[in-house]
């Protein structure tokens, strides 16, 4: 399984986007185990919709017995301010981001726990 993890600031105002090339780089069950587990902790969740899965998540969910999903999650989900631009990020240790961490924690550790099933 390949997570191709990111972060994002525009739109669309959702915590965490999720692809699979609509349905062509990981199965059904691996993504909604995914999308249930953020919606679960918190998180508001999109599949497929604006963010469908870049070149590494197209390429390597190309090859046989891979699985991959891009998961990119929105700056304010766990930083504080309203604009990240080309501006440095001194203040990320804030408590939101500790929330945030906690909150994702949870949420993978309960996709592990699925996908072993």
């Amino acid at each position: 399984m390949l997570l191709d993890l990111h972060s994002y600031y525009l739109y669309p105002v959702i915590d965490i986007c999720m692809g699979n090339c609509n349905g062509s780089t990981c199965n059904e069950h691996v993504i909604n185990s995914f999308s249930r587990a953020f919606l679960k902790s918190g998180f508001s969740v999109s599949t497929n919709e604006v963010l469908t899965g870049g070149y590494i998540t197209r390429h390597y969910g190309s090859v046989p017995n891979v699985e991959s999903l891009q998961i990119e999650i929105r700056y304010p989900s766990y930083l504080n301010g309203d604009y990240f631009g080309e501006v440095e990020i001194t203040e990320w240790d804030c408590e939101k981001f500790r929330n945030a961490k906690e909150r994702l924690r949870l949420a993978f550790n309960e996709v592990i726990n699925n996908l072993e099933m």
